[in-house]
């Protein structure tokens, strides 16, 4: 019951905060003359990323714009999310992941896990901070083995902040953060936080790289979780976005592929 208080706190929370949004005050000493706002995000510096692979940014939807997405990735494993911005600082939505859809071996499902994103701090001299819900990835890495033999995917929360800085065509990201799982129980503890951190370069308006590494644990005994990946990503429009991800997978001394398809619009 909790935890609809927690959900209940962050909607209150971000029907005031879309008003009292820290953000870089514009120029123009006192005019009053509407600005209007872009499309999404992005605005003149490009296209805006919610997602580097599976580490969250700080950049939210907008009000009135939902966002789906298909994730394709090791074992015949499809991954998808569903997100709505109910306000200009505030997402929700929800997340799946299926292993052994494609391939040998039955479908593994599991609870779906709600989704949400609260801006906090928004092109504050670049400087960015958001806070939400989500799943810790997909694959053997989101996953948690109990000891009777089932398996559960990370849920928690998380807190990323970084920077937009101008790049070749479009602006780029650094983002940090950490993550604190809620679900499954095994994993409520301190030793169980871990850092996230992402970077992008692009490569004209519509093509980027970008390096991420996820499931950083404080804790030695998770320390073989630790996921860098490499990904490239293209946005021929704000509407679509393809990701192709090389997560290095340090047990196998391999790189494994996964896909990302997005769209995106308003309503």
């Amino acid at each position: 019951m909790r935890y609809c208080w927690i959900g209940l706190g962050m909607l209150l929370t971000a029907m005031l905060w879309s008003e009292f949004v820290i953000d870089e005050p514009g120029s123009g000493g006192g005019s009053t003359t509407p600005v209007s706002r872009p499309v999404f995000s992005g605005g003149s510096g490009g296209f805006a990323i919610d997602m580097l692979g599976t580490v969250n940014t700080f950049e939210s939807l907008g009000r009135g714009t939902f966002s789906g997405k298909v994730v394709l990735y090791e074992n015949g494993g499809f991954g998808f999310r569903f997100q709505v911005g109910i306000f200009d600082v505030l997402d929700i939505g929800i997340s799946e992941g299926i292993e052994n859809v494609i391939g040998v071996g039955n479908p593994e499902f599991f609870i779906p896990g709600a989704y949400a994103k609260l801006q906090i701090i928004k092109n504050l001299s670049r400087f960015n901070w958001a806070v939400g819900f989500d799943t810790f990835g997909y694959g053997r890495r989101s996953l948690v083995v109990n000891e009777n033999g089932t398996k559960d995917m990370l849920y928690g929360f998380y807190s990323v902040m970084g920077w937009k800085y101008p790049g070749f065509g479009s602006d780029d990201y650094l983002v940090i953060g950490m993550r604190v799982p809620l679900l499954p129980a095994t994993m409520r503890r301190w030793e169980a936080l871990s850092l996230v951190g992402g970077v992008s370069v692009h490569l004209g308006r519509y093509f980027f790289l970008s390096a991420t590494v996820e499931h950083v644990y404080f804790a030695q005994e998770y320390w073989n979780r630790v996921l860098p990946t490499l990904l490239v990503g293209f946005m021929p429009s704000e509407n679509f976005e393809l990701q192709v991800l090389f997560e290095y997978l340090s047990e196998a001394n391999a790189f494994h592929r996964s896909l990302i398809f997005g769209y995106k619009a308003r309503f």
